[in-house]
């Protein structure tokens, strides 16, 4: 065999122990290095020069492009939960739907999904909102005898339309192809739109049909509330007596700074702290504890996505993946099926959206450029394809909901895979056929 189908097979090898081991709980300090040396191994490559080269190279570029976005969007976001904002807003939002006199069950699952989109549109994270908004949705999930495995599908506001598809958003997914593609965070915005739209009504379809069905089965709250209702006693809300309008203008501020005006993210995001503290200084007290254990928090999500980031670059240098992008270019078709592909086969390896996302651009943003494709257009389908294959059994946030809300993947995973896999690929797809129209 050549060199380059070893290498190849020592990338499929690599990338097939990768998610075999990160779904058995190894973590990806100590999986991404041992991945790389199997990369190395059948490439041929020396271990340490691996190491020392490309690994690191990937890892400390990718640090140097986000880290500041990360962190200070991880101190917003413990400090939206810390003052209590966070759960007035989910609170306001659970009581429209208790209110309502038919279709509870429908009205309930979708109040959940507006929540986590407001939430997380607001500037706070998807892999800690769970522990705000949990306690609250337990508590209108029973009231309205809700099946509790029907929490997953909050990811589809967290995953998909915040995540990716929404113009605006200041999620790291939107943010990060900015500096390789000297876009802004509200790139493509008609595109945008029409994916969020077509997104949202395949939501509708699909809770509407899947609750239905449950309703059919006699399903409630029990069983797979039991755990829940055991654990519980260990969380404590944190509320505030401020209004609810109130509670949403440090998230109003950080949008428009960002969107409106244009400021860079991470000034937006510091501007919004100060308002935020400026507003619930009296619930925060003094500010270090939240803002020091957000930045704690963007830290260790920075090394778990950087060192993926530095397995992508040892993949990268191989020879082998030389092999795949010839064979990617050479399959014809349109250019941007090949972003697709090739950015839904990064974030499924890594299981996650963001590493995914960096080994693309750090790697291939050069190449998509030379494409001629408009800029806007190769920012907005490079981030909703980051936003596919990661949600596998194998993505960290799934696997931190299910692990928070007591689930388990037999009974909870179902709805992940119909709204924050199969929707998103849909809907690129979808997306691609309107950007070759001329849609942006």
């Amino acid at each position: 065999m050549s060199p380059g189908v070893v290498s190849i097979i020592g990338i499929l090898c690599a990338v097939a122990i990768f998610m075999f081991l990160i779904f058995r709980g190894v973590p990806v300090l100590i999986l991404a290095p041992f991945a790389a040396f199997i990369v190395m191994a059948f490439s041929g490559e020396n271990f340490i020069e691996g190491l020392t080269g490309p690994f690191m190279t990937s890892m400390a570029n990718f640090i140097r492009s986000n880290f500041l976005v990360f962190m200070f969007s991880s101190m917003f976001g413990k400090m939206m939960g810390d003052c209590g904002a966070a759960n007035r807003i989910a609170v306001n939002i659970a009581k429209m739907a208790e209110k309502s006199t038919k279709n509870k069950a429908v009205l309930g699952v979708f109040a959940l999904i507006i929540i986590y989109t407001i939430l997380c549109y607001g500037g706070v994270s998807g892999y800690v909102i769970v522990f705000t908004v949990m306690p609250i949705a337990k508590g209108f999930f029973e009231k309205l005898d809700i099946p509790w495995h029907f929490y997953t599908c909050c990811g589809f506001g967290s995953g998909v339309l915040t995540l990716t598809t929404l113009p605006g958003t200041p999620s790291i997914h939107n943010i990060m192809p900015t500096t390789y593609y000297r876009t802004t965070t509200m790139a493509a915005p008609v595109l945008s739109l029409i994916a969020s739209a077509i997104a949202t009504a395949l939501c509708i379809f699909y809770v509407i049909y899947a609750v239905g069905k449950a309703k059919r089965k006699g399903e409630g709250f029990l069983p797979t509330g039991e755990e829940i209702n055991k654990y519980m006693g260990t969380y404590e809300a944190i509320h505030t007596d401020k209004p609810f309008i109130v509670c949403l203008i440090p998230s109003i501020v950080l949008l428009v700074l960002m969107n409106v005006i244009g400021i860079h993210a991470v000034a937006s995001l510091i501007a919004a702290l100060i308002v935020n503290y400026i507003i619930f200084y009296k619930e925060l007290g003094k500010p270090w504890k939240s803002l020091n254990e957000g930045g704690v928090n963007a830290m260790t999500a920075m090394l778990n996505v950087s060192i993926v980031v530095g397995f992508g670059g040892v993949v990268s240098s191989a020879i082998g993946y030389s092999t795949i992008l010839d064979a990617l270019q050479s399959m014809g078709g349109p250019a941007l099926f090949q972003v697709v592909v090739a950015t839904n086969i990064a974030s499924g390896v890594t299981g996650s959206a963001a590493g995914g996302l960096g080994i693309t651009l750090e790697n291939l943003s050069d190449r998509f450029m030379a494409t001629g494709i408009n800029p806007e257009v190769l920012h907005r389908i490079t981030s909703m394809s980051c936003g596919g294959l990661d949600s596998l059994p194998t993505s960290g946030t799934s696997i931190n909901t299910i692990a928070v809300t007591r689930l388990t993947q037999k009974a909870a995973y179902r709805h992940t895979f119909w709204l924050t896999v199969v929707t998103p690929l849909i809907t690129t797809i979808i997306a691609c056929f309107l950007a070759n129209m001329g849609i942006v």
